[in-house]
């Protein structure tokens, strides 16, 4: 009996010097999972920095190309509302219009090419590139004289309601439509375009908001 229970003391020492070594040996498993675990953390950070830096400069890039491509449309404008005539003289026409806003001093020579843009709806505008900035401008600034404008059979082709517009990209154009539509559901005071760029006042008398993107226009309800 003596010799049995010393063999269980053994036996159990034994056992527990097994059990001890291999919990040795789970924990370093654990810790080289642990170990693996964080440097797989690691390069995951590094990726999504990596990609966040990416994203940042492909935005960078896009946003360079629109200015680009804007700055080339510098000395456009965009008239709306002029009907369509067979043989129509739309160097006249924009003569004609600047007359009816107050910029006497200009002339259908100053005028660089006119012609209508390509639209599904009707009547297509028409688009106008100045030989020289300050036409664009003076008119452009003169255009909310158009709300005092009276149809005139003879001259305009008979147009009733005309705007004129800055020729934007295609992305402006859509911001712009995306700030307007804002202004009018939260009763802002006023939006615009000035030289490819859209402003928002949201209250008369407040400063104007530029908007770049669309997050800006988020950070008004602020």
């Amino acid at each position: 009996r003596y010799v049995k229970n010393k063999r269980r003391k053994l036996l159990s020492k034994e056992g527990f010097e097994e059990l001890k070594k291999t919990a040795e040996w789970h924990d370093k498993d654990i810790e080289a999972l642990k170990a693996e675990n964080v440097t797989l953390r690691s390069e995951v950070k590094d990726q999504g920095e990596s990609v966040k830096s990416q994203s940042n400069q492909i935005s960078a890039l896009e946003q360079a190309l629109d200015d680009l491509e804007q700055y080339t449309r510098k000395f456009n404008l965009e008239i709306h509302g002029i009907p369509e005539k067979k043989n129509e003289d739309l160097d006249i026409i924009v003569e004609d219009l600047a007359k009816a806003i107050g910029v006497e001093s200009f002339e259908y020579g100053d005028i660089d090419i006119v012609h209508r843009l390509e639209s599904k709806f009707k009547p297509r505008p028409v688009i106008v590139r100045f030989q020289n900035y300050d036409d664009k401008r003076n008119i452009y600034e003169a255009r909310r004289k158009l709300k005092y404008y009276k149809k005139d059979e003879e001259k305009l082709n008979g147009a009733e309601r005309i705007f004129i517009n800055e020729n934007l990209t295609t992305v402006r154009k859509i911001l712009y439509a995306q700030t307007r539509k804002r202004a009018k559901q939260n009763h802002w005071y006023s939006t615009w375009t000035n030289d490819g760029k859209i402003f928002v006042r949201k209250r008369k008398g407040e400063k104007a908001a530029k908007i770049t993107k669309e997050s800006d226009l988020e950070d008004l309800y602020s």
